[in-house]
């Protein structure tokens, strides 16, 4: 005969929602262990930690500016491209100055649509900018002895594989100054902190060669700055949605401005200038 459970007052306030638990454990070596890694990882009593982990965390620290100044250059090279010329705004113009002009209020939100639809299609044109960063960058970084390229991927995505090392390695190569202005954390062990910056990047680089996996997080956090969705941190659109309306604002005020100049220089028969 199965045992019925006995209700209680607490029933309605317990097995409502899963619960998640983080446990923390501390794995310590011991014995042989303790003393392979100690032999080869090169313990620290001082430091408390293994030199071999910290000069990666060195190393990391050292190219996260690195990296940063990257990206930016990369975001310059295809806003500066001929491909970013050809994109066209004409449409999307025509319909945010039709939805100003409008008075009526439901014809106003009728125009929201296609005005969104305009919007999503200027962020995807970003792509084609990427992929023409992307092979300039694919250019610097060069092939290896195999003749093969060191960047594999398309667009941004060459920022995010190990074979950018080889295209930071080659600018320092073409200019030994390139990074001076960085300002660079100090870091523990890796290098002297009165090093100069190329010294620095150099040696990082290096230990980086085995360990690119140690920015995983970092990429893909970066990667957000090239979504061509409506996101705050991507820059289609930071473009699209939040600088073009205030563009196109400015461009109608001031054909307005510019309209009431010709009517009140026509009103004193003066000729107007453009």
């Amino acid at each position: 005969m199965e045992n019925k459970k006995t209700k209680t007052i607490y029933d309605n306030f317990t097995h409502q929602y899963s619960l998640a638990k983080t446990l923390r454990f501390e794995l310590k070596p011991i014995g042989k262990t303790r003393e392979n890694m100690a032999a080869n990882l090169r313990y620290d009593e001082n430091l408390r930690t293994f030199f071999a982990d910290q000069e990666i965390e060195d190393a990391y620290q050292i190219l996260k500016p690195v990296f940063d100044k990257i990206h930016g250059e990369f975001i310059t090279e295809a806003l500066e491209s001929d491909k970013a010329k050809e994109i066209d705004f004409s449409e999307y113009f025509k319909l945010y100055e039709k939805q100003k002009a409008e008075q009526d209020k439901e014809i106003r939100k009728k125009i929201d649509k296609p005005l969104q639809d305009e919007e999503k299609k200027l962020r995807k044109e970003f792509d084609k900018l990427y992929i023409v960063a992307g092979k300039k960058f694919k250019s610097v970084a060069g092939k290896n002895d195999k003749n093969n390229d060191f960047l594999k991927e398309n667009g941004y995505k060459v920022l995010t594989e190990a074979g950018i090392l080889a295209y930071v390695k080659n600018k320092l190569s073409v200019d030994p100054a390139y990074f001076d202005n960085l300002k660079i954390p100090e870091v523990k062990v890796l290098v002297k902190n009165n090093e100069a910056n190329k010294e620095k990047i150099e040696k990082a680089l290096e230990k980086m060669r085995s360990f690119f996996t140690y920015f995983g997080g970092f990429n893909k956090n970066r990667e957000n700055y090239y979504s061509t969705e409506e996101k705050a941190t991507a820059v289609a659109s930071r473009i699209v949605d939040e600088n073009l309306p205030k563009f196109v604002d400015n461009l109608l005020s001031y054909k307005k401005i510019k309209m009431n100049m010709i009517k009140f220089l026509q009103n004193f028969k003066m000729p107007a200038k453009n």
